[in-house]
């Protein structure tokens, strides 16, 4: 069953981030871009990793803008005496990063140590890692090319979606790790900021106890390819907390997933034109959307929270009770799918979280199940050619 309270009030607003560095994927548009540009206004140094040259540097052109402009603003706040005056120091800029490669996951982390690297040869610290990019199941043109088309750089093809949504980001995190470590401390541990979604209730096997066959995912189209992914994504970052937890009695990394909502962004392109109509009507903004990411990265009192269960969402959800595992185990068959579903309706249903803050939710036991997450683990590693160790 549901096990947080519907909280708004029990975390702080986002602290600057003035000398800070991040990392946001998929930040050329949609939730990835909110969030870049909010981390950026709070002052962090951010890098747009992005696919698209022309998109990336387009996005990163007009944070600065944005920036430049707010600037300005505040500095007549300042000096008509607003004590609300905030100084914008923060900056973007643009990395390529495709995340259906690995190589070119490689060529990104160097990039980044290049960029950040300082004369004195210390390790590239980078204090935020948000994992925001990724691809819908949705509309006849990712029906016909998402779940098919295969990454051809090295002998294992893989679904697509599973790539860029999953695995990119598993590398792209164990790569990063060593900066990270490097930025972090056991009182301010840096954040690894993994966008889930309550898609992820969606995913799991048939007896609920979501033990997936992560190879057989990896490789060939599914029934339901986004939601797996997305349950990867969710359970990677418990699963990172508990690992870094056996390995460093104080660790100085904390990973957050994060439910952004019904989100009217760029996600839904491949969509008819009737979903788009209702997108563009019934759900929220990017800007509201990304306010879990922003909290996740930034919020002092985030930290604090439960490693293995903690998951911030926009509103105020009024369906955890409608866990998973209690459905596979107790409802009738055909009542299951309908139950479940519940927890996509909380999306359009729900109150927002007030003045603009987050919710502290429950996710699923899907999600929560450490065997199920260990198993995950260890899959993506082979996948990746990694160890299924931390370094």
């Amino acid at each position: 069953m549901g096990a947080f309270s519907h909280s708004h009030s029990a975390l702080m607003r986002p602290s600057r981030l003035d000398g800070r560095v991040a990392v946001v994927t998929g930040a050329n548009s949609g939730i990835g871009f909110g969030t870049a540009l909010g981390l950026a206004r709070l002052g962090a140094r951010v890098f747009l990793a992005c696919r698209s040259e022309k998109r990336g540097k387009d996005a990163a052109e007009k944070i600065s803008k944005m920036l430049e402009q707010a600037s300005g603003e505040d500095s007549d706040a300042s000096a008509a005496g607003d004590e609300d005056f905030v100084n914008v120091a923060g900056s973007a800029d643009y990395i390529n990063l495709d995340l259906g490669s690995m190589e070119s996951i490689d060529d990104f982390v160097k990039a980044f140590e290049k960029h950040v690297g300082s004369e004195d040869e210390t390790m590239p610290a980078c204090d935020i890692l948000v994992l925001s990019a990724g691809v819908n199941s949705g509309g006849a043109a990712m029906q016909n090319k998402g779940n098919s088309v295969l990454t051809s750089e090295n002998k294992d093809s893989r679904n697509k979606m599973f790539q860029v949504n999953f695995l990119g980001h598993f590398y792209l995190a164990r790569r990063m790790l060593p900066h990270l470590r490097a930025a972090g401390t056991p009182s301010s541990p840096s954040r690894i900021v993994c966008l889930s979604s309550v898609m992820h209730n969606l995913a799991g096997t048939n007896d609920g106890k979501s033990f997936i066959d992560w190879d057989a995912v990896a490789s060939s189209p599914t029934a339901n390819p986004y939601a797996e992914t997305k349950l990867a994504l969710h359970m990677l970052a418990y699963e990172i907390n508990r690992r870094l937890r056996a390995r460093d009695a104080q660790p100085c990394i904390f990973a957050v997933p994060v439910n952004p909502g019904a989100v009217a962004s760029g996600i839904w392109r491949n969509d008819s034109a009737c979903t788009k109509w209702i997108t563009d009507r019934a759900f929220i903004s990017i800007t509201q959307g990304a306010q879990p990411s922003i909290f996740a990265a930034a919020s002092p009192s985030v930290v604090t929270l439960n490693p293995e269960n903690v998951y911030l969402a926009p509103y105020v959800p009024l369906f955890d009770w409608v866990d998973t595992q209690w459905v596979y185990n107790s409802v009738h068959p055909l009542l299951r799918g309908a139950l479940v579903r519940l927890r996509l309706l909380e999306s359009l249903v729900s109150p927002l979280a007030p003045s603009g803050g987050v919710a502290i939710s429950a996710p699923s036991s899907h999600a929560t199940n450490v065997l199920a997450a260990q198993r995950m683990f260890d899959a993506a590693s082979t996948l990746a050619g990694l160890p299924q160790t931390l370094n």
